[in-house]
């Protein structure tokens, strides 16, 4: 379907991420654009753009590996988008997206639309993100979370996971004094987004809470351990942990 990211493959952070491109594309050149968890990202105070009025008769479909869309945000786009194969995630529009939430006026509206708001620079606690499920493989491991928390000294948190009965999440429950967070998407992207600090996986997911997380400090995996499809973590201010590397080089 043309111009809709309804029915798009992928979990709900791809899905933000691929709404936001459209909305962007939508509002250079005033497109019709329909969205998918478009209700979800309102809760989220994430904006996106429904005023559009025009249709085009052409039609562009952008595939899994075109890395074209990133000219499609500097100019009008004439023609009609047909985004089923693909998910826009790079890291020049990652970083995009991340300056673009960090402006003034797009935080205050996603810090004023989050139901922990009192939450933001008023609390001394860790969040844990730890996706499981289906891309163990991809995950850093134990000594990942148990270094990059060691590096924080003696601090309470929470734990947000797809598998809380994964041995790694047991692990981490029973030797720090976090909790399992287990709130629906939503509300853990908000929660999450104002710990302190934010000890995250590869993933939209994670990588969603550390683009919003605007106060804190934000730890993450080396490179080697990224998806099949996903934009780069190398944010500013993200801090790599590498469970390989001697800690006096953190």
């Amino acid at each position: 379907m043309a111009n809709s990211t309804v029915g798009h493959s992928g979990r709900f952070c791809n899905h933000i991420i691929l709404n936001m491109f459209a909305s962007m594309i939508s509002e250079r050149g005033g497109t019709v654009f329909t969205y998918s968890y478009k209700e979800e990202m309102e809760k989220l105070g994430l904006p996106l753009y429904t005023t559009g009025t025009i249709t085009h008769e052409h039609t562009h479909e952008i595939s899994l590996h075109d890395d074209s869309f990133d000219t499609l945000l500097d100019n009008p786009v004439g023609f009609n988008l047909k985004l089923n194969h693909t998910f826009v995630q790079n890291h020049a529009f990652s970083l995009r997206l991340f300056n673009y939430f960090h402006t003034a006026a797009v935080q205050e509206k996603i810090q004023k639309a989050n139901l922990f708001t009192e939450r933001y620079k008023n609390n001394d606690t860790v969040f844990v993100h730890v996706r499981l499920d289906d891309i163990k493989k991809f995950n850093p491991g134990y000594a990942y979370y148990e270094k990059a928390l060691n590096t924080l000294g003696p601090v309470k948190g929470y734990i947000g996971t797809d598998s809380p009965e994964d041995p790694i999440i047991q692990d981490l429950l029973k030797n720090f004094q976090l909790e399992l967070f287990t709130k629906d998407e939503v509300e853990t992207i908000m929660f999450a987004s104002t710990c302190k600090h934010l000890i995250l996986s590869h993933g939209t997911f994670s990588w969603m809470i550390g683009a919003l997380g605007f106060f804190s400090t934000v730890y993450v995996p080396p490179e080697r351990f990224k998806l099949w499809c996903l934009q780069s973590f190398q944010m500013p201010g993200w801090a790599i942990v590498d469970p390989e590397e001697n800690p006096s080089t953190l």
